[in-house]
C-alpha cells in the first residue's frame, strides 16, 4: 500500500530533483582541477543522498517492516544529508572570508599556507599534525567532530535494531513490538544519538557567530552588505531547526522509527510523517535551496584593495588641492 511516507517520499524525491539538476550543472561546469575537493562537491552530495533517502522511503512506506532493513539505510542517509549541509556552510563561510579578507580563522588561505611552508623551508608539517589539524585554523577540528557525531548517531540508530526480535525474518509489526520491548540498549542509543545531535548543533551554533561576525566586518568595512552572506544567514536557522529536531528524536519516543506505537495499519501514521518531514526533510530542502542560490552572486571584493584605492583617491585629491 502507498502509504503517508511513500507520498511524502514521493513529493519530496520530485523537489530534490529539481535541485539535482542546477547542482548537477553548476559541478559539470566547475573546473576539473577543483574535483571532490569543491565545496559545490559537497552539496551535489547532499543532493544525492537525499534523493537515496527518499527513494528508500517510498519503498519503505510500500513495504514497511517485511524489509525493515530499508529503515536502517534510510536513518543512515538521513544523518549524511545534514552533515553535509553543515560542512558546505562551513566551506562557504571560509570562501567567503578569504576573497574578503584574505584570511580565515576557520582556516589558512592557500597564500597563508605557501609562507608558512616557505617559512619551513619548503616541509610540509609533520603527518600526524596534517591528519589533526590540517594546516591550520579549526576546520579540521570542525571535519573531525562532524565524522565522529556522525558515527555516534549512525551506531546509536543501529542499536535500536538490537532486541530480541525476528526483524530478520520479516515478522512484521509484531516483530517491531519484540524488539522495542526486549531491547535493553535503548537508554544507549538515546545517548548517543543524543549526543552526536548537540555536537551538530553546537557547531551550528558556533558557525552563526562566526557568520555574524564576517557579516558585521564586511558592513564596517565596505559600508553595505554581501549578498552572498543573506542566504547563508537566512539558511542558518532552518539548519538550527534541524538539529534542535534530532535532538528531539534522539530522546522522544514518539518521534523514534522503531517505535512501533507510531505505525498504523498503513505504515508509519500520518502525524508522524507530517512532524518528521516539516521539521527535518523540508528544512533540509531550504537550507539547501538556499545555500545554492550562492552560486549566482560574485565573490566579495578584497578589502584590502578597496583601500588601497581609496588610500590613492585621497592622496590625488590632497595633492589637486595643494597645487596652485
Amino acid at each position: 500500500m502507498f502509504g503517508p511516507l511513500a507520498i511524502a517520499g514521493t513529493v519530496f524525491l520530485a523537489l530534490y530533483a529539481i535541485l539535482f539538476v542546477s547542482i548537477l550543472q553548476l559541478v559539470i561546469s566547475r573546473p576539473v582541477k577543483e574535483g571532490i575537493g569543491s565545496r559545490w562537491f559537497i552539496l551535489f552530495f547532499h543532493v544525492l543522498v537525499r534523493l537515496a533517502s527518499q527513494a528508500v522511503a517510498i519503498a519503505f512506506g510500500v513495504l514497511v517492516w517485511k524489509e525493515w532493513q530499508l529503515l536502517v539505510v534510510y536513518l543512515v542517509l538521513a544523518v549524511e544529508g545534514y552533515f553535509s549541509l553543515v560542512l558546505f556552510m562551513a566551506r562557504q563561510l571560509v570562501w567567503f572570508e578569504h576573497h574578503a579578507f584574505g584570511t580565515s580563522w576557520l582556516a589558512p588561505s592557500e597564500e597563508e599556507i605557501s609562507k608558512a611552508r616557505k617559512a619551513r623551508g619548503g616541509e610540509k608539517r609533520a603527518l600526524w599534525k596534517r591528519l589533526l589539524g590540517g594546516e591550520g585554523g579549526v576546520m579540521p577540528w570542525i571535519h573531525w567532530l562532524l565524522i565522529g557525531a556522525n558515527a555516534m548517531i549512525i551506531t546509536g540508530g543501529s542499536l535500536l535494531t538490537s532486541g530480541n526480535s525476528d526483524l530478520s525474518t520479516s515478522s512484521g509489526i509484531a516483530g517491531a513490538e519484540a524488539n522495542w520491548s526486549s531491547n535493553s540498549n535503548l537508554q544507549t542509543c538515546k545517548v548517543l544519538r543524543a549526543v552526536g545531535q548537540s555536537i551538530f548543533l553546537l557547531i551550528n551554533i558556533g558557525l552563526a557567530a562566526s557568520l555574524a561576525s564576517c557579516a558585521i566586518r564586511y558592513k564596517n568595512s565596505m559600508g553595505k552588505w554581501h549578498l552572498t552572506l543573506v542566504p547563508l544567514v537566512v539558511a542558518w536557522p532552518f539548519l538550527a531547526a534541524r538539529g534542535a529536531f534530532g535532538i528531539a528524536q534522539a530522546v522522544d519516543d514518539s518521534l523514534i522509527y522503531y517505535n512501533p506505537a507510531i505505525y498504523d495499519k498503513n505504515g508509519l501514521s500520518s502525524h508522524f510523517v507530517l512532524v518528521e518531514y516539516l521539521a527535518a526533510t523540508m528544512t533540509e530542502w531550504i537550507a539547501c535551496a538556499l545555500l545554492l542560490s550562492t552560486r549566482h552572486f560574485d565573490a566579495p571584493e578584497p578589502i584590502e584593495q578597496k583601500s588601497d584605492v581609496e588610500s590613492s583617491l585621497h592622496a590625488k585629491t590632497e595633492s589637486h588641492s595643494l597645487s596652485p
